[in-house]
């Protein structure tokens, strides 16, 4: 029997193990799907890299510095460049595809390498390919034949564009050392191939309205920009209407750091841009409301393939110094209506149009706060996105006389006391309402405070807990009247009484003001927020873990008398 029972036991316990590792996979695969769905978005850049193996990559005489001190040829530094880009997953993505073409004498694309990096062993593959010497080496005596590299790039172009969304970018980096120098009878000019990469460039960019395929050629050294008899990389850049990146002129990081660099901040280029229609001249924020504040639409066009945020508003008024009309530094402050704007894309237009019928509206709300006088004042704004922004615009606001509040948010806290039972406690809320500077109504008012619910913050939405309204002067208004001719300034203290049993946590709410005998254009808040911190009792925090505790000390108790009881029976029958 007791060997039955075992062996029960055992298969009871090897199922449990399995049912838990299963669980645990299960928790794994689920919580890896939820991070890919959270990740930022996979957009194809496609590569194709040309990579000079000539004679002179190898020259003793260019030799270059690498992230290790030691002294290495310019084609190491392109290779150790080359795995860096490789490695990157935020240049290299899974829905990106590649193509490396090395050019010395002869051209040869390197189609047995992976032309993608959908997963770790891909890119693992690439890495040992791009170190292997076998697989990618340069020819002591080789050529630069310029014109080979530019036709084989023009097809592998044209490969990678039908195979992939049409949105996406392809670039041809061209990383070379020299100038164009074809072997004899080469049969392709590097100047008539570059007009011919060219002339699709721009039937692209017509039928898409951006180009496609944008052009990198990387100087590994000082290069002249003209050579007598040849055409240098830079020309070569001018001729494609792409950039030439001099990395011998930058002074920071070895030569690969450089190279890497220089082709991370040309995909950076490749975001999306946001710009404005060119009626669009000033974000008029009108008059400031009784709360202090204003808000203002900007009309935006996002030229882009892929949806990109706006995610904040800057104030760039004090960035070169004091501006004329500008509101004193902190006395406003600006901010989204809401976390983030998703702007839909729109693929640029040939002509350049801004804004038109495909323009959206952001809404940026200012906020005035106590140290700004009464007055109209200008500024400059700029908007934050995870696309590029044209540039800044110049904002206007107007502050009318005001009465305000100090301060603009209550905030005050208190501490439940008692030991072993909570117990409440009362605070004041304080604050006083004065005119801001530049306000002069002289104005004969009658002010009423009504304190309202506060309700804590992150709290179950359907049933909020909330300190009542009678907990505040006991639910009742409090009433003064103020001659501001008369006086600066008037104060008032709301007094709260917080009952044993309110829950801890930070509570929400607000006092209502109504001002009698406003004048003219001066303004008011109408209310004020308020933050009431409540903290638990020392007995509050403890109960979590003591009451726990005590609880299994009473069961252990009472199972320790029960057995006790038990042996005294046991004992009294025997």
């Amino acid at each position: 029997m007791n060997e039955r029972l075992r062996s029960n036991n055992q298969r009871t316990t090897v199922k449990l193990t399995v049912a838990v590792i299963v669980c645990l996979v299960f928790f794994i695969l689920v919580a890896r799907s939820m991070f890919a769905a959270t990740a930022s978005d996979d957009r194809p850049v496609n590569f194709v890299f040309l990579v000079d193996v000539s004679g002179s990559m190898l020259s003793r005489a260019t030799m270059v510095k690498a992230k290790d001190g030691s002294q290495v040829t310019l084609f190491e530094a392109l290779r150790e460049a080359l795995r860096q880009i490789a490695n990157d997953d935020r240049l290299l993505g899974k829905s990106s595809k590649l193509s490396v073409i090395t050019f010395g004498t002869v051209v040869n694309e390197k189609s047995s390498w992976p032309n993608s990096v959908q997963t770790t062993e891909d890119r693992q593959r690439l890495l040992n390919l791009i170190s292997s010497n076998e697989e990618l080496q340069a020819d002591k005596h080789g050529d630069t034949y310029m014109g080979g590299a530019l036709h084989t790039a023009y097809e592998k172009a044209k490969q990678l564009q039908s195979s992939s969304e049409p949105c996406a970018t392809t670039f041809v980096i061209m990383l070379t050392d020299g100038w164009d120098e074809p072997p004899k009878n080469a049969a392709y000019r590097v100047r008539d191939e570059a007009n011919i990469l060219l002339a699709k460039k721009r039937e692209l960019r017509a039928k898409l309205g951006f180009d496609p395929w944008p052009v990198r050629v990387i100087g590994l050294q000082r290069l002249p920009e003209r050579k007598s008899g040849t055409t240098t990389a830079k020309e070569v850049a001018t001729i494609l209407g792409g950039q030439f990146i001099d990395v011998s002129s930058q002074q920071n990081g070895t030569v690969s750091e450089r190279i890497f660099l220089a082709l991370k901040k040309a995909v950076d280029e490749q975001k999306g841009k946001i710009i404005f229609p060119s009626d669009f001249k000033l974000v008029d924020f009108g008059k400031a409301a009784s709360e202090g504040g204003a808000t203002a639409k900007i009309p935006v066009r996002l030229d882009s393939c892929y949806p990109e945020d706006v995610t904040g508003v800057v104030d760039e008024t004090g960035k070169a110094g004091k501006a004329a009309g500008a509101a004193p530094s902190g006395a406003m402050t600006f901010a989204l209506t809401q976390p983030a704007f998703t702007l839909n894309p729109h693929p640029p237009d040939t002509a350049g149009t801004q804004g038109g019928d495909n323009a959206e509206e952001i809404t940026v709300k200012a906020t005035v706060h106590n140290s700004c006088p009464a007055g109209s004042f200008k500024g400059v704004l700029r908007l934050t996105s995870t696309a590029k922004v044209a540039g800044s615009l110049p904002y206007v606001i107007k502050v009318p006389a005001r009465i305000i509040a100090e301060p603009e948010e209550i905030r005050l806290e208190g501490k439940k006391s008692g030991f072993l039972s909570a117990e409440g406690f009362a605070v004041p809320l304080k604050f006083s309402l004065k005119e801001a500077t530049g306000s002069h109504a002289h104005a004969n008012l009658k002010v009423t405070v009504t304190p309202e619910a506060a309700v804590l913050r992150n709290g179950n939405a359907n049933e909020p807990e909330h300190v009542a309204a009678l907990s505040f002067n006991n639910g009742k208004s409090l009433s003064s009247d103020w001659n501001t001719e008369n006086n600066n300034s008037v104060d008032f203290t709301v007094p709260a009484q917080i009952a044993a049993d309110q829950a801890p946590g930070h509570y929400e709410g607000k006092l209502t003001l109504a001002l009698d005998g406003l004048t003219g254009e001066l303004i008011a808040p109408a209310t004020i927020p308020f933050t009431l911190i409540i903290k638990p009792s020392p007995w509050e925090e403890v109960a979590p873990i003591a009451v726990p505790i005590l609880v299994i000390c009473a069961l252990a108790v009472a199972f320790a008398i029960f057995l006790w009881l038990t042996n005294i029976r046991r004992d009294g029958t025997e």
